[in-house]
């Protein structure tokens, strides 16, 4: 009877608060801009060449 009790007490307790603290990071992860991405890889090379050539550039084909 007692741990039927605390579990209610913790449903009442413990659900709303962790849903207000999910509440609260979705609207801050809504509202914050985007930072860039300083460790993006990035293709180095004139792009003409790295499209006549794109072994030498390690890049793939993703072309449908």
């Amino acid at each position: 009877m007692c741990s039927f009790f605390f579990s209610l007490v913790f449903r009442w307790l413990a659900i709303p608060w962790i849903q207000s603290q999910l509440d609260q990071w979705v609207q801050m992860r809504n509202l914050t801009a985007p930072q860039p991405d300083r460790k993006k890889i990035l293709p180095h090379g004139i792009p003409a060449i790295i499209r006549q050539k794109p072994e030498k550039f390690g890049s793939m084909d993703f072309k449908v």
